[in-house]
């Protein structure tokens, strides 16, 4: 099992959703969280732009 499935296998049948923070039309950060446990699964402040190269 790879780390992603790790992370998101326990929350398999909980609530799930897709939120920002901070402005709505230009936000510091997006995240995907697991409402059952108030988890941040994944949050797109964990990816830096200079690891696209």
């Amino acid at each position: 099992m790879n780390w992603m499935m790790q992370k998101l296998y326990p929350h398999v049948g909980h609530h799930i959703v897709c939120v920002t923070y901070g402005d709505p039309d230009d936000p510091h950060d997006v995240c995907i969280e697991c409402e059952s446990c108030g988890c941040v699964l994944v949050s797109g402040e964990d990816f830096d732009d200079d690891d696209e190269n």
